[in-house]
């Protein structure tokens, strides 16, 4: 894969393991819908990615935040009307502090779409009470293995798996076995309040149909420390809120 098509701002090395966390600490993770995914630390911060509009899909909660990671200006993943109160709004690639939190931003390619490029999108990765946690937005490429080992160790990986605007299930299975993660949750994928005829995106079903060690968290959330990660890889399938 061409390096312009995804760059990486800075090498990104995940901060190692700090004495102060503690193994059971525990990261909850709501998911919101689409690729937005709500973050809470053992300490209270919380992180919002890809916060999307009333249009892709309704019924959104008012949600308050310590900070917002947006990949990317499309609407379904560039919204402030979720979050109230003030907050700190985090775009672009490179090093950025989130709450207290150390976030890296990626530069990547969004791919193409009926032959229209549809630009950049940033994928975020940052530890998070020792987990590290790796967003890829909306990727439309498999990086190349240089870059894969530019990312870093990833123990939770969020990735697309819908097709149409971004990678499918072909290409996704690609970049897991490249990673390697823990834990792999799909999301970008057609779903309740999000199955317009102008959003063509496949369901999660096609993705899952091949995987061993599937679980699915019906209640929008789940818990992850240090102490629970599997042995072996897990495909967490969340339902929204």
């Amino acid at each position: 894969m061409n390096r312009e098509k995804f760059m990486v701002a800075e090498v990104f090395r995940p901060p190692i393991r700090r004495p102060e966390f503690k193994v059971e600490d525990i990261v909850k993770i709501r998911y919101i819908g689409h690729s937005c995914f709500l973050f809470t630390s053992d300490a209270g911060i919380k992180l919002l990615i890809d916060p999307f509009d009333e249009k892709t899909m309704a019924g959104s909660p008012n949600l308050t935040v310590d900070a917002v990671l947006m990949s990317h200006g499309h609407a379904d993943h560039f919204n402030f009307s979720m979050v109230s109160g003030s907050t700190e709004v985090i775009f672009g690639a490179g090093r950025h502090d989130a709450g207290g939190v150390i976030v890296q931003g990626h530069l990547a390619d969004h791919g193409s779409c009926n032959g229209e490029w549809l630009g950049n999108v940033i994928c975020y990765g940052f530890q998070m009470d020792g987990v590290n946690i790796l967003h890829l937005s909306d990727i439309g490429e498999v990086p190349c293995d240089s870059e894969i080992k530019e990312i870093g160790h990833v123990d939770v990986l969020f990735i697309p798996v819908g097709g149409h605007f971004t990678i499918g299930p072909e290409k996704a299975a690609e970049i897991i076995e490249k990673i390697n993660p823990s834990i792999v949750i799909p999301m970008h994928f057609s779903q309740p309040g999000l199955d317009r005829a102008d959003f063509p995106i496949k369901s999660v079903d096609e993705f899952v149909q091949d995987k061993n060690n599937v679980k699915h968290f019906r209640t929008g959330e789940a818990e992850i420390n240090l102490e629970n990660l599997p042995d072996k890889q897990e495909v967490w399938v969340m339902t929204r809120f």
